[in-house]
């Protein structure tokens, strides 16, 4: 490595490691998913206008179902395995396997009266997020995430297209926002045993 490269780390590197200081990253898929699939993968779930309107005092979102076609766009577009911070969240290179899933969902949000108490979003695992095929943000009931560790720093407002996905330390506090029918989904995957 020449003198330069040492003074100016790559873009990759820098993009590193401010998603492992905030806790996240935002990725964008290769190409945007056929709509045919999202169709699909949309009528595998059991929506009601009900379901999208309801309201909740405990509850972020409820779980519509779920099928193969959900699960097809759910990698649609990502290459997962490659992704150099979900490696260094895990530990070990990403995989589509049912063994290393946790569980994995189709939600709605739900309107909350009341603001949620802040959470920590899934100790042990790591959380990869997207939509169908509009956006989540705080307006539709999305999360924000606490900066730092301890839970008491700045909090960014997430927002991510249907070309986008988010990957999240479950060790991050995040608080709901009180909007609800944002429609997406997300997937818990293990960490190693080993510490990070």
């Amino acid at each position: 490595m020449n003198i330069q490269n040492m003074m100016n780390p790559r873009p990759e590197e820098e993009e590193l490691q401010e998603a492992i200081k905030r806790g996240y990253l935002i990725v964008t898929s290769s190409q945007p998913a056929p709509d045919g699939l999202v169709l699909a993968a949309k009528a595998e779930l059991y929506l009601t206008s009900a379901a999208s309107a309801s309201s909740s005092n405990l509850w972020a979102y409820h779980v519509p179902g779920r099928g193969p076609k959900c699960e097809q766009l759910f990698e649609e577009g990502f290459d997962f395995p490659k992704n150099r911070f979900l490696t260094y969240l895990l530990g070990r290179p990403y995989t589509a396997t049912a063994a290393e899933t946790y569980t994995q969902r189709a939600f709605v949000t739900v309107y909350n009266p009341k603001p949620l108490p802040p959470v920590r979003a899934g100790d042990d695992n790591v959380l990869i997020w997207r939509t169908f095929d509009k956006p989540l943000n705080a307006t539709n009931g999305f999360f924000r995430v606490v900066v730092g560790s301890s839970g008491m720093g700045e909090a960014d407002y997430i927002e991510i297209q249907d070309n986008q996905a988010l990957i999240l330390d479950g060790e991050r506090i995040i608080q709901y926002s009180q909007g609800g029918s944002g429609l997406g989904q997300y997937k818990l995957v293990r960490k190693s045993s080993k510490d990070i």
